[in-house]
């Protein structure tokens, strides 16, 4: 954990001195326009939180899903834009049921021409995890989290999925993330 936060401030002073150019290269026309993001800070779990968690195996540590991984929020694509047949697949809640993932359910598509920074920021791929955000109150039909088959191409997450991607590794975050300590939580 220490090293990936490290690594991370590493990564945040880089984006900010990369933020802070192209801010001082901007028009204060183009400001308005489109001013660009600020990179994000991480915050570390704090002792007040941890007192409400269940106790720890020795030598653990709490943390906060965003200090192993790296997160994205799915996209709010127009369903106008949704096809029958088409190039990249749009993973929707639907297709993470039980903690499976399942193309065959409901399947939709969108079109080689979608925007490519749609593409760039929401594609995923076998590195990544999928947790599905909501559900119905009561029936624990949320949180499913599932892994990417290898092999899967050109898919793109909807609105309501969260794209993980482990800094740790892979499977013993899965397994983290389908726990009833993480699920509680959540």
């Amino acid at each position: 954990l220490k090293r990936i936060n490290a690594e991370r401030y590493k990564k945040y002073e880089e984006e900010l001195l990369e933020w802070n150019i192209t801010l001082q290269n901007l028009t204060n026309e183009e400001k308005k326009i489109k001013k660009p993001q600020k990179p994000k800070t991480y915050n570390t779990i704090s002792d007040e939180e941890v007192l409400f968690l269940p106790n720890k195996p020795n030598g653990w540590t709490y943390c906060r899903v965003d200090e192993i991984a790296e997160l994205v929020s799915g996209f709010a694509f127009k369903s106008s834009d949704f096809i029958n047949k088409g190039f990249y697949s749009v993973i929707r809640i639907g297709n993470l049921y039980n903690n499976n993932f399942d193309l065959t359910r409901n399947p939709i598509f969108l079109s080689k021409d979608t925007s490519k920074e749609v593409i760039k920021k929401y594609s995923v791929n076998e590195e990544n995890i999928l947790i599905s955000l909501t559900g119905t109150k009561y029936k624990r039909d949320y949180g499913n989290a599932v892994s990417i088959p290898k092999g899967k191409r050109n898919l793109l997450i909807n609105q309501r999925i969260l794209s993980i991607r482990p800094l740790i590794d892979k499977n013993f975050l899965l397994y983290l993330l389908r726990d009833n300590i993480f699920l509680n939580q959540f």
